[in-house]
């Protein structure tokens, strides 16, 4: 059977770290895949997190304010707004 998905733009996969800044707290984590609109994110830790949050892909970009899509205990998918 086929898997379709209705994405605007397609995920790469990434696996490189990343970190979380929800608040006061900054939560390590790998950004498994990655589009233009969203990414899903394997947290170093349980963390529930907040509707809204920035995420660091890398020292040399700007932190992207994203939105909570969907948490399952430490993987977490995101909208960037």
């Amino acid at each position: 059977m086929h898997s379709f998905h209705k994405r605007r733009h397609p995920r790469r996969a990434v696996g490189s770290k990343g970190c979380v800044y929800a608040g006061k707290d900054a939560i390590p984590c790998v950004i498994v895949d990655m589009s233009h609109q969203g990414a899903r994110l394997q947290l170093a830790v349980n963390h529930a997190l907040p509707r809204r949050f920035s995420l660091l892909v890398s020292a040399a970009e700007p932190l992207l304010e994203c939105e909570l899509v969907w948490q399952n205990e430490a993987t977490a998918g995101l909208r960037i707004i």
